[in-house]
């Protein structure tokens, strides 16, 4: 006996008839109406658009659903992963803004002048990481 194998053909087929839509908005054909047409069970058709068989998907199919499923956890974001922060990141960044704004704070009142802060872009930015008196 030869296991039969459903084509990717008859999967968008299948997916096809079943998304057209009656006047009311339900589905216009019926499983077993698809399986008819189709020449599959309904059981088949079932498993195709339920996405419970291997057939069901292609491989680029498999792959852009667990991207999709990626993007919608990351809008669900039901735990807040996205707003977690590390405390470890969070320190190790004040300290390295701290010591920037020591050297920048250094430079200027000790007349050094190995940074030049005479652009506005340079100031606007310089000021934006907290370094008031400077240029």
């Amino acid at each position: 006996m030869t296991k039969k194998t459903l084509t990717p053909e008859k999967v968008e087929w299948i997916k096809k008839l079943r998304s057209e839509l009656d006047g009311w908005g339900e589905p216009k054909w019926t499983q077993d109406y698809i399986a008819e047409a189709v020449g599959v069970s309904s059981s088949t058709v079932w498993r195709v658009l339920n996405e419970k068989a291997a057939y069901a998907l292609t491989k680029e199919q498999k792959k852009m659903k667990q991207i999709n499923a990626g993007w919608d956890a990351l809008e669900r974001d039901a735990f807040g992963a996205t707003e977690m922060v590390d405390s470890r990141l969070e320190a190790a960044a004040a300290a390295s803004q701290e010591r920037l704004l020591k050297m920048l704070e250094k430079q200027v009142e000790g007349g050094e002048k190995r940074i030049e802060l005479t652009t506005p872009e340079v100031l606007e930015r310089a000021r934006a990481y907290g370094a008031e008196n400077l240029g």
